[in-house]
Parts: structure tokens; sequence; C-alpha cells
């Protein structure tokens, strides 16, 4: 949902809270207590500390406890929300709200443009693409097409580097798997390669699209798999993983001149993760990269630097560059350093870098160049709050999302 739409439901839900403070504090007789949840403590040892969990049972969604309890709690919840007074009002008006039509910021490839797009009477997006900045938009995916109850929805996974190739995830019923499937955008057939129901780390075609590697989640260890396109799925090869345990979690990416494979390993939720890679032009060896370094990376890819955003050293964020031919942790260049404004994200995009940064809780977008010199600055017509930069290092086309208080949505090229 829009930022500016996010903006005004939370005006809306303070006059509701309040609302519902009046009506509760001038209830009489008093509101009953609300339904009891149940304590089953379980406990576990984790790197020495002992954490107990009251309330694991409830992780079990289709438990007839778990069921029961949630039953309970919307009856009560429901009880008071209706005895509301203009509470039909209030919702009727957030209804009106929430029906807009919606479009995303744009991902280029090779002169196509894909965007998912809403009209304000559908309940799932669809998938478009234009054919250059002044095309028409073309519907591709239509998850009313998918499943005409349309408790489905798609999401773009990938996109070869020529752009006749789509890549989306069909999630039903809300679920965390998701099944993938490919889209020939020329012709609208789609292909015979498709991948079954799970949660996809990473997900990525060769730029040649001879191939995919893709990362499944997987209880025991997950690895990441190569799949040659047109063969079966009994064929796929294993590239990497295994000696990582549940709670850890793989990533791959094909780097955007389709050179490197970057694997990412997420450590829980900790907050730290680890970075390695495979020259693909160079033979099978998987080269570590950030092995040993327990802090948060996040990268973008400049040709063959690895720009690497992260809090190594750095609370509030610095931006790194590896060359990846020369890749000994010495040569590392520390090119954006760290100041007193939070590094929120970043994009590397027509031969630049642009940093989103948070300062007194507004954004501010500045330019640098590969060597960190400070290029310049986007400016905003007021406070607000903007995403991060969209585009491709080889490209000049970028976009980004901006909105305030009083300045819907809006998309800027």
């Amino acid at each position: 949902m829009q930022s500016s739409m996010r903006n005004i439901l939370r005006l809306l839900l303070v006059v509701f809270l309040l609302s519902l403070i009046a009506a509760v504090s001038q209830a009489e007789p008093a509101l009953s207590p609300p339904p009891v949840s149940d304590m089953n403590i379980v406990v576990d040892t984790l790197h020495g500390k002992v954490i107990e969990d009251a309330y694991r049972w409830l992780e079990d969604d289709k438990s007839p406890a778990t069921r029961a309890w949630i039953a309970a709690q919307n009856e009560y919840t429901q009880a008071i929300l209706e005895s509301l007074p203009y509470q039909k009002e209030i919702s009727k008006r957030l209804a009106e709200l929430i029906k807009t039509d919606y479009v995303s910021t744009p991902h280029e490839k090779n002169n196509r443009f894909f965007m998912y797009k809403r009209a304000a009477e559908q309940d799932q997006y669809s998938i478009y693409v234009r054919d250059g900045l002044d095309g028409k938009d073309r519907l591709l995916i239509d998850p009313a097409l998918i499943d005409p109850e349309m408790l489905s929805s798609v999401n773009i996974v990938d996109i070869s580097n020529d752009g006749e190739i789509l890549a989306y995830a069909i999630r039903r019923g809300g679920k965390d798997e998701t099944s993938i499937k490919l889209l020939n955008i020329s012709t609208g057939a789609e292909l015979p390669d498709s991948f079954p129901e799970a949660v996809y780390f990473g997900f990525s075609m060769t730029g040649d699209k001879n191939g995919i590697y893709y990362a499944p989640r997987e209880d025991n260890g997950s690895h990441i798999y190569y799949h040659q396109m047109g063969t079966p799925m009994s064929e796929n090869k294993v590239v990497f993983g295994g000696e990582y345990g549940g709670e850890s979690a793989l990533g791959c990416q094909v780097s955007p001149n389709g050179r490197y494979l970057i694997i990412t390993i997420y450590h829980g939720s900790a907050g730290s993760n680890e970075y390695f890679y495979r020259d693909l032009a160079g033979g099978d060896e998987i080269i570590p990269l950030t092995e040993g370094i327990e802090a948060f990376f996040e990268d973008r890819m400049a040709g063959n630097i690895m720009l690497l955003k992260t809090n190594w050293k750095a609370p509030n964020g610095r931006i790194l560059a590896v060359d990846l031919q020369n890749p000994a942790r010495e040569n590392w260049r520390e090119i954006i350093p760290e100041n007193d404004a939070a590094m929120k994200g970043f994009s590397a995009v027509g031969g630049k870098i642009f940093v989103n940064y948070l300062e007194n809780v507004v954004s501010k977008i500045k330019i640098f160049d590969l060597n960190g010199n400070n290029v310049g600055e986007i400016a905003f017509p007021s406070l607000g709050t903007v995403s991060d930069i969209y585009g491709d290092w080889e490209s000049n086309n970028a976009f980004f999302n901006y909105s305030s208080y009083h300045i819907p949505a809006t998309i800027f090229h």
C-alpha cells in the first residue's frame, strides 16, 4: 500500500482508538475481561541462555486450541467494535480510502518496464509490462485467471537481462510458500520449467538464460541448486550448502553483468550474514568474502565491483567497495563513510551510487560516484518519505516513490 495511504490510515486509526477509549470509558456496565490466553511454558537453551516461551502452542495455527483462541478473540473484539458510536461511518470511510488505483515503481530490463497495477475495484495486483517509456501498459499476469476465488496473489521474482523471460511467483491462500513459473514476454507463452511450492530465498537466471540458480528453504540444511533450462527438475545439481543447519537460510543471485553468482548466508534473525561468490567464467570455486565478520551486509553490483553497505564498525552504516577480481580484505575500500545520519538504503544506478539517509526523521538521498565523491542530492518539495532508487548500473533510467502527509505517493523518473 502506498505510504501516503498508510499515513491517512494512521490518522484514522488514532481517531478510531480515541473513539474506542471514549466508548469503553462510558460503557455501563464495565466490559467483561478478554478471553484468557493459556500459558504452556516451553523452555529452550540457546547459546547458554535459558529462554521461556509461554505461548509456543499458538504457533500451530491449525490446531483446535489455536482456532478456538482466535475465534474467542475475534468475538470479543467484534463485540467492542460494534458498540462504538460512528463505527459504521468510520468503516465506510476507511473502505472508500482503501479503494484507490495503485501502480508500483517500475523495474527496467532492456527498455522494458515491469510493474504491479491494481484498479480501485480489484482485490489483487496484476503484473504489467511497458515497452519503452512512452509505450502502452500490457497485462502479463492476472491472478484472477489463476484463481477465480481470488485467494492467490502473484509477484515478480526475476527478469532476464534482455527482458524476454519473466519469473513470477504464485502465493495461494497467503501462506509462506510460493510456486514459480516462467513466461515468455514476447509470445505470452509459459515455459515448461516450473518450480514447486517452497520458501525461496534466492532465484536468479543466468545472463545467457540457459540456467537458473535457486535456494529453497530446507529444514535440515538448505542448498543452492542449478537448473538447466528445459531439463527435468530431477537433474538439478547442488552448487552450495548442506553444512548449515535449519536456523540458517541461503540466498543467491547472479550479478547483473552475468559474471558472478553471489551467495548470502543469513544466520537466524540476529542481524548478521555472510557473503560468498563464484566467478561463473572461472570454474566451480566458491570464494568466501565476509566470512567470520559478525555484522550485516547488503550488496549492490557496479560491474565487477561489489558495493557493500554494512554496520561493521559503523552502527549508522557505511559503504565498502570490493573488486571481485582482487577480493582480499586488505584491498577493500571504504568509499562512503559513516556519518550522523542513519543510512537506510542505497542503489547503484546509471554509474552512480544513491544513498538514502534518514536525518531528523526526514528522508534525504545523496549521490556519489564510485570513488565516494559527493556529486549531488535529490531535492524534495517538502518533508516526506522516499523509497530507494530503482534501476540498473548500466541504465540511465532511475525511479523512486515519494510521498508526504499532504502529497500522495508519486513515482518520479
